[in-house]
């Protein structure tokens, strides 16, 4: 589960948008009732090099959105809010 909550969008819009920017397709949190909504869900049941590249995918995208900030621990930081 990934909290993407800062985005302040429903889960199934940033399903699509990572669908659409960058062909990574994740559950939205909705799926899974309306404490899922502002998550989404990734499958890390994959070879490593596919959940590295699925990783860098998701940051790619998530990157744009504005008051999305990243902490540089690693190549695959996620995000955290600014406020």
């Amino acid at each position: 589960w990934v909290d993407c909550s800062v985005l302040k969008q429903p889960s199934e819009a940033i399903m699509k948008t990572l669908l659409d920017k960058e062909k990574l397709w994740v559950n939205e949190g909705s799926l899974y009732g309306e404490a899922g909504e502002g998550f989404i869900r990734i499958n890390i049941a994959c070879p490593r090099q596919q959940l590295i590249e699925g990783l860098k995918r998701l940051r790619r995208a998530l990157k744009q959105k504005k008051n999305c900030q990243f902490i540089e621990r690693s190549p695959f930081s996620l995000p955290v809010n600014t406020g």
